[in-house]
């Protein structure tokens, strides 16, 4: 056994640490996430310091293509998911909204091409935060026409702001025009995706 395979299955883990990095790995690659070693030694349930120390092996599961993309988009979405809401109900304030984001966003950046432009988790479940207050505010209000949204509120705004708007298009439906007498334009939550 080389001595990154023993390192890595140190320890009496159940699975291997190895097959978890690879997927990780190849996870992250297939669904467009940089390589962050942080962001990766989280996910594959790893120390930094032992990712760092076999950034080689990391760089080589890179390079190498998926043998198994159905399993490892999964793995990531569902790794992904994980981490996101033990940051959320160890953090400051722990909110339905950002576990909400954060399953939002993780869908649509590992199952749509939405998120295409998002290439770290944070901003994956920033962007999911958003989408999920504007839907929240959409779906309140049970109007066929769309509700005023102003374009000063905060997650509109941000989400116009994106590099990809014209993924927004797919989420919501805004009118062309403003509402008379007022700074906002009327959504609707999509049906597309």
């Amino acid at each position: 056994m080389n001595p990154i395979t023993k390192t890595l299955n140190s320890k009496g883990s159940k699975g291997s640490k190895e097959e978890n990095l690879r997927q990780t790995v190849q996870g992250c690659k297939l669904v467009k996430l940089r390589l962050n070693l942080a962001e990766i030694s989280s996910l594959a349930g790893i120390h930094e310091n032992t990712a760092a120390n076999h950034r080689k092996k990391i760089d080589e599961f890179w390079n190498e293509p998926s043998l198994t993309p159905d399993e490892d988009k999964k793995f990531i979405r569902e790794k992904a998911i994980d981490l996101g809401i033990k940051e959320i109900l160890t953090g400051k304030e722990p909110n339905l909204e950002a576990v909400f984001g954060v399953i939002l966003g993780t869908f649509l950046k590992v199952e749509t091409s939405l998120l295409d432009e998002a290439e770290s988790l944070a901003k994956v479940w920033t962007i999911g935060k958003h989408i999920t207050r504007v839907y929240r505010l959409v779906c309140n209000y049970k109007n066929p026409k769309g509700v005023p949204v102003h374009s000063e509120y905060q997650s509109a705004k941000y989400l116009i702001n994106l590099k990809g708007k014209d993924n927004l298009n797919n989420l919501f439906i805004r009118s062309r025009h403003y509402v008379p007498g007022r700074r906002a334009k009327r959504w609707l939550a999509s049906r597309k995706v």
